[in-house]
């Protein structure tokens, strides 16, 4: 699988996801599609569309979307399938990819060569999920840079 249509697949399951929690939420609060677009400022049908997993959902809309729900994000987001979390896995593996080839594109450019440890902090850093440890890594990076 290339790493385009594995980007694809994961994409598409993590949909398919978040649109099945989305429909679950929303019936539990039973309100109806028209309701939820009305809330949103979108039409019943692009939150139909929501959530059967056929449009990808921006983190604002998200979060707006888990609002109007009456719901956290993390309720929307989580108990992920093992399916969805191994083809995340795979989408961050290709993230930390292109993060090393940005940096081999950027020193390229630029004659620049970084301390070897660098591609190996910043592919840590991105399997970092918890945002208040990323936070506490930034800080700790800029106390011992002085």
């Amino acid at each position: 699988m290339s790493d385009d249509e594995g980007r694809a697949a994961a994409l598409r399951l993590a949909n398919e996801h978040i649109g099945r929690r989305l429909a679950e939420l929303r019936a539990r609060r039973r309100l109806s599609l028209e309701e939820v677009g009305h809330r949103l400022g979108v039409s019943y049908q692009q939150v139909q569309k929501y959530e059967k997993g056929e449009s990808q959902i921006a983190a604002a809309r998200l979060v707006h979307l888990a609002l109007v729900l009456d719901a956290h994000p993390r309720e929307v987001l989580g108990g992920l399938p093992p399916e969805v979390h191994e083809a995340l896995g795979f989408l961050r593996a290709s993230a930390e990819s292109a993060v090393a080839r940005g940096l081999q594109e950027e020193q390229a450019a630029f004659g620049a060569v970084p301390a070897p440890e660098w591609a190996e902090l910043q592919a840590a850093f991105l399997r970092i999920q918890d945002p208040k440890k990323r936070a506490l890594v930034v800080e700790l990076a800029r106390t011992l840079a002085g």
